[in-house]
């Protein structure tokens, strides 16, 4: 998701600015001031989001934000026996189509959640993947049990992610790269790699 003042943003956080701090007119060179929160546009949350003492981004091993990906559809339902069909043991990230970033300039973009249920995703901490990403603003809304649940066992969340549909029927590694800050989630480029 493209990071600049139209990026939506989770409802009460700050919105994106991106300002020119330094021109070649005045100072010989282009630098620019960066003003927005941490889980704005596309991004990881890490366990010391919702697990009080949890890992913080810089906790985690490099090779946690890597891997061979599965794409899992959702637009009709999450049926938590899909978890169980799907020959999801060896992905590390595992890819939650939903639909909703199809309209993530609309007004109502954070409103919207994936149709994802607790048995669903208490199948999918079982199977421990290193990531599960979702094409929504939240994985769930108020009082969050699906974001504990996944990341006190140990799962990363990608949220805000885009294009998901162009993965569709195809093998893929995901790279998954957050800003090096020790905190509990940062801006990420997410990248899917066809094999």
């Amino acid at each position: 998701m493209p990071l600049d003042a139209a990026t939506p943003v989770y409802p009460g956080d700050p919105p994106v600015q991106v300002t020119e701090a330094g021109g070649f007119g005045t100072d010989g060179y282009l630098t620019h001031l960066l003003r927005m929160g941490s889980h704005n546009g596309t991004h990881l949350d890490a366990e010391a989001h919702m697990i009080p003492g949890g890992w913080v981004l810089t906790d985690y091993p490099i090779d946690q934000f890597v891997g061979s990906g599965i794409l899992i559809d959702i637009r009709n339902g999450a049926d938590p026996a899909e978890i169980d069909r799907l020959d999801i043991g060896g992905a590390d990230a595992v890819l939650l189509r939903s639909g909703i970033s199809d309209r993530y300039a609309g007004p109502d973009y954070y409103h919207q959640l994936p149709p994802i249920s607790a048995q669903f995703a208490e199948r999918l901490a079982r199977r421990h993947p290193k990531l599960v990403g979702v094409d929504a603003g939240s994985i769930d809304g108020p009082p969050y049990p699906l974001h504990k649940l996944l990341l006190g066992a140990g799962v990363l969340l990608a949220e805000n992610l885009v294009g998901l549909s162009t993965l569709a029927g195809t093998s893929f590694e995901v790279w998954a790269l957050p800003l090096a800050l020790g905190i509990e989630a940062a801006p990420a480029r997410v990248l899917a790699r066809l094999t």
